[in-house]
Order: C-alpha cells, then sequence, then structure tokens
C-alpha cells in the first residue's frame, strides 16, 4: 500500500541529490585537472624562460672573453691582469631618507585617558579612577619619550658609524 507523495518522492529526492553530489565530484576533479595543467605549463614556461637567461648570460661572457683575445691578438702584447685592473672608487655615502628623518615624539593625545563623561561625569564620579589613569597615562608617556630618545641616539649613531666608512 503506497502512501500518496511518500516513499516515491523520497526516493526522487535521494536520487536527484546523488546526482548533484556527482556532477558536483566530477566538477571538482575537471577543475583540480585544469588547475595541474594550468601549473604544469606556467612551470614549462618558467623553466624555458630561465634557460633563455642564463643562455644570454652565457652568451654576454663569451663575447666578452672574444673581446679581450682579439685586443690581445692585435696588440700583440701579451695579457695580463695589472692591464685589465681598474681602480674602485667608491659612491658617497647617502642614507636613505627614511632613515635620516628623526621618528616623531609620542603625544600626550596618544595616552591620555578618556575623561568620565554624562551627567555623572560632570558631578565628579569617576573623579579618583580618571585621576588614577592619568597618572599611569603619564607614567606611560614619560616611558615612551625616554624609549624615543634611547632609540634617536642609536639611529644616528648608526648613521654616523655608517657614513665614517671602515676604520
Amino acid at each position: 500500500m503506497a502512501v500518496a507523495g511518500g516513499s516515491d518522492e523520497y526516493a526522487r529526492e535521494r536520487a536527484r541529490q546523488a546526482k548533484e553530489r556527482e556532477r558536483r565530484r566530477k566538477a571538482a576533479e575537471a577543475e583540480a585537472k585544469r588547475k595541474a595543467r594550468e601549473e604544469k605549463v606556467a612551470y614549462e614556461a618558467a623553466r624555458a624562460q630561465e634557460a633563455v637567461d642564463r643562455t644570454s648570460v652565457a652568451e654576454q661572457d663569451v663575447e666578452q672573453l672574444a673581446g679581450l683575445l682579439r685586443v690581445a691578438v692585435q696588440d700583440g702584447r701579451p695579457l695580463s691582469f695589472d692591464g685589465l685592473r681598474q681602480d674602485f672608487v667608491p659612491a658617497a655615502f647617502a642614507p636613505s631618507k627614511s632613515r635620516t628623518k628623526p621618528v616623531p615624539l609620542p603625544r600626550w593625545g596618544e595616552y591620555e585617558p578618556e575623561p568620565p563623561r554624562g551627567w555623572l561625569g560632570a558631578l565628579g564620579f569617576g573623579r579618583r579612577s580618571y585621576d588614577a589613569e592619568v597618572e599611569a597615562a603619564r607614567k606611560r608617556l614619560d616611558e615612551a619619550l625616554r624609549d624615543h630618545a634611547r632609540e634617536e641616539h642609536k639611529r644616528v649613531g648608526k648613521l654616523d658609524a655608517a657614513g665614517a666608512g671602515p676604520p
């Protein structure tokens, strides 16, 4: 005895869900295969570009050596390292702007606690806790100022040492 809209509807819904799961599984497999193909193509392209770059460097080295050989043969003089030596002229020290610009000082506004609000605050309620917060904020600001001075001294010292060069 079949119940109207009973097990047949349930079986159809289960079959539809199974088909949907299978369709999603196949779509996920196809996407994974597509990504694997794309990654393989990208890898091969990167390797090909690396080979071109290395070949270019090797060709430049060969051309430079061939030029040295031509000069040595045309001059008729033996090639020596002293003749090829170049004097090193160091560039003037120029630190980046981020290193020459001092870090701004800590400001009271960054540490100042929120004053009591509303009519209770206007009547003076919460004043003791606010005063304690202000005192703690002043201590944190003083510590931050000391830390800033110490870091600024280090920064200037490093700039001076870098500008002086090796001893």
